[in-house]
């Protein structure tokens, strides 16, 4: 047992004493200077269309989509969604005007809202509005409203505008799937 303690403490001490004059026998240098030649001019083009286009590819690893914003109104009522892709609304905003031939403006005005199809079936989403009675919220018997909703359509299906007195503006995703 005394042999072993013997060995191993010879060792330790061999070690040491090799490790030592290994640091010793580096030493330091003096730091030297570096010179840069040929420094490269990045040109990134359009700001905006690289920002744009960086969304796109983090997108999928993001787990976020494509933002897209339309307008549906009496002239452009429909939005395709592409193909392959799920559109996400997730804010709709817009206005209305009073149904023509009416007489009492409270009861003039159709809820604005608008057809998606989802898991294969086809649904109206009304949107709430409140048509005050402070006469400068409403320009020209236009009444605005804006709210946050999440709601889906299915790839290759359309959104409808289904209010003929309203225009209404959404926007959302387009996510992969």
């Amino acid at each position: 047992m005394f042999n072993t303690r013997m060995i191993t403490c010879a060792l330790a001490i061999a070690g040491l004493l090799f490790i030592g004059s290994q640091a010793v026998a580096q030493g330091a240098r003096p730091p030297t200077d570096v010179t840069v030649v040929n420094t490269p001019t990045l040109n990134v083009g359009d700001p905006a269309a690289l920002a744009a286009a960086n969304a796109q590819a983090l997108a999928p690893a993001l787990g976020v989509g494509t933002p897209v914003t339309f307008t549906l109104d009496p002239s452009t009522r429909t939005y395709s969604v592409p193909v392959g892709q799920r559109l996400v609304i997730e804010y709709a905003s817009g206005g209305c005007f009073p149904t023509p031939n009416s007489n009492n403006p409270a009861l003039a005005y159709s809820p604005p809202f608008f057809t998606a199809t989802t898991n294969g079936a086809q649904h109206n989403h009304l949107l709430a509005f409140q048509i005050s009675s402070n006469p400068s919220l409403i320009v020209d018997n236009f009444v605005p409203f804006g709210q946050l909703v999440k709601l889906h359509a299915d790839a290759g299906s359309n959104v409808t505008l289904g209010s003929p007195s309203c225009s209404l503006t959404l926007s959302g995703q387009l996510v992969s799937g």
